[in-house]
């Protein structure tokens, strides 16, 4: 009888120390507390993007959120929220999987929900669909 590797396990060591071994930057390096009022007090449509600094494709994705950011800067809010940090958030919006990303409108409904990774192109086609040029 052989035994099959163990590939699963070969592939959480490598997701679990990758990241470390190759020094890639913190998509959550702030690790602050999300005051969802401040952030409805700006009145523009939100991307929560749910994860956590040693999450692998929570930090793939920062390049993603940092253009996104920049090309929609004051017309929409795109934040990383720790998962971590913010458990209150975690539990309102019901948060199974990291990365999550929950879209907004100003007053406050949700718009769109996705879990996994989104790419540029699908973060703005769904501000589109917001009402976001």
């Amino acid at each position: 009888m052989s035994r099959k590797p163990k590939n699963g396990l070969l592939f959480l060591a490598l997701a679990i120390t990758l990241p470390v071994l190759s020094g890639w930057p913190s998509a959550y390096a702030t690790e602050t507390k999300i005051e969802m009022a401040s952030v409805f007090a700006a009145r523009v449509p939100v991307m929560l993007q749910f994860g956590k600094s040693w999450c692998p494709r929570c930090k793939s994705s920062k390049p993603i959120l940092d253009s996104v950011a920049r090309a929609y800067a004051g017309k929409a809010l795109v934040i990383p929220v720790d998962v971590e940090v913010n458990k209150g958030l975690v539990r309102d919006f019901s948060i199974r999987l990291i990365p999550t990303q929950i879209f907004l409108l100003p007053d406050r409904t949700q718009f769109f929900r996705h879990e996994g990774i989104l790419q540029e192109h699908q973060i703005r086609d769904v501000f589109g669909r917001m009402g976001v040029q």
